[in-house]
Order: structure tokens, then sequence, then C-alpha cells
């Protein structure tokens, strides 16, 4: 019989899992020639009716207040959007395990956030959580073995930046909003961001192979839809605590299927780094 804490456990590793794809499915879009606008367009098009449709499922009331809405609207149409766009231009530049390892320096930079806007404490672990994570990346990005593309680094932590931006605001503007009720809008919002600037530089592709347009649907359903809904799932049943611990799996899973995938290798120093990385993240999530 499985427990209710081991169904917990099952549903976030899933979620892991499936966020280990998203890079994956980057590097093959780009095999079939999407161009970065039209392949974040449709992955957000599609996760935003996909979503529409498990809230339906759900029955979960989609109706918002206005400010709510606006605030939902904006976080997803400028934060969300950017945040996406710097995580796959990176990847032009550099691995899937790099660009996820690098992203997930994100609650350092909500740390960060949190003692210089809202006047949080900073305690032991903090300083050591930031140190650890700042000589993770340093041993990620200047690995004496592999040469490591600093325009790719710059978008990558722009993205995890503008990431922990997202985060903040999310938890200080829409507390009260489901998080599934909240992707639906987030995702129709940054949809349309895309779908306004392929508008206007003409860079919204429609001959795209069978195969293209399919990558750009899993894209959509396994690291957005899949991911997001069995992570809440499993916070559901063991706590956001214990969730997000276990969810630092996910780059490790993203650097796996890399390598196994696409023939992508990390050096010792920067697994190292990686290691150090996800220990500062293990770190800030026990404060």
């Amino acid at each position: 019989m499985v427990s209710e804490y081991q169904k917990g456990v099952i549903w976030v590793l899933i979620s892991a899992f499936s966020f280990g794809f998203l890079g994956i499915f980057g590097k093959f879009a780009y095999r079939e020639n999407i161009n970065l606008i039209t392949l974040l367009f449709l992955r957000f098009s599609f996760a935003s009716i996909i979503m529409f449709l498990y809230t339906k499922f759900k029955n979960l009331d989609l109706k918002l207040a206005k400010k709510e809405l606006a605030s939902v609207l904006a976080l997803g149409g400028l934060c969300y959007s950017s945040q996406a766009f710097g995580f796959f231009q990176a990847l032009h530049y550099l691995t899937v395990g790099v660009t996820t390892l690098i992203l997930y320096t994100y609650p350092v930079f909500v740390t960060i956030i949190a003692i210089y806007y809202l006047k949080e404490k900073i305690t032991n672990k903090t300083v050591i959580a930031l140190f650890s994570a700042l000589i993770g990346v340093f041993l990620v990005v200047y690995s004496n073995r592999i040469e490591v593309n600093l325009k790719g680094v710059v978008f990558i932590m722009a993205s995890s930046l503008i990431y922990s931006i997202y985060i903040t605001l999310s938890k200080i503007t829409v507390r009260n909003v489901d998080p599934r009720v909240m992707g639906v809008y987030v995702m129709f919002s940054a949809a349309s961001t895309f779908f306004l600037i392929g508008t206007a530089t003409g860079k919204i592709q429609i001959n795209l192979t069978p195969k293209g347009f399919l990558i750009s649907l899993l894209i959509a359903l396994i690291p957005t839809i899949i991911a997001i809904v069995t992570f809440f799932e499993g916070i559901r049943l063991i706590g956001s605590s214990r969730a997000s611990i276990i969810s630092t799996l996910e780059p490790v899973v993203a650097a796996t299927l890399g390598f196994l995938l696409l023939g992508e290798v990390l050096s010792p120093v920067q697994i190292f780094g990686g290691v150090m990385i996800l220990m500062s993240v293990l770190i800030l999530r026990k404060e």
C-alpha cells in the first residue's frame, strides 16, 4: 500500500524528471530550425490551452479580481516571458546541464531580494549558501577543461534573476490565487507577448515540419504542464518545503538527459560546482 507521503514524493519526482526535458526539447527544436520566438509562442499557446482544460476538469474557478488579473497578466507578459526567453536563448550557447544548473541560482536571488527589499534578516546559513552558490557558478563557468560561452552565461543569469523577481512579486501580489489558475493566465499572457513580438518582427514561422510541430507540443505538455501539475500535487501531499528539496533533482536530470540524448558532458570541476549550487539551494530551503 502506497502512503500519501510516498505518493507525494512520486509526484515531485515525476515533476523533476519532466522539467529535465525542457532544455532537451529546446535543443531538438533548434535542430528543426524553429526560431526562438515561434518556439515560445507555440509553447505557451499550447500550454495555456491544456492548462485551461485541466482547470475545467478540476472545476477550478478562473474568476479573478481586477487587481489580481492585472498582476497575473503583467507577471506572465513581462517576467515569465522574459525568463523563458533568457533560458532558451542561453541554450544557443550552453549545454543543457550548464544552463539548468546556473538557472538554479534563482533561490539565491530570491533571498537577496528578500534581504534588500523585504528587510529579512541575514543568517549564517544565508551567508554560507550565497558563497556556495557564487563559488559553484564560478566553477561551472570557468572549468579548465570545457569552454563555456560567456554570452550564454549572461542570458541564463538574467533568466535566473528575472525568475526570482517573478517568484517574489507573485508572493506579494497574488499569494491567494491558486497556482494552477494563475498558470492559465500567465501562459496566455506570455503567449500573447511572443505573438506580438513575432508579428512585429515577422518571426512567427508558419511552415513548421511535423516533427517541429510535435516538439513544440511536447515542450508545452511535458516540461511545462506535467511538470507544474505534478509538482503542485506533490506539494498538496508532502508540503512545499519537502517538495522544493526533492525538486533540486531537476538540474541533475537535465544534465543526465543531456549526456544520454545529446552527448553533452560536464567536467569534474563543473560537476563539483553544480553540487555547490544545489547545496546552496538546500541550505536556503531549510531556513
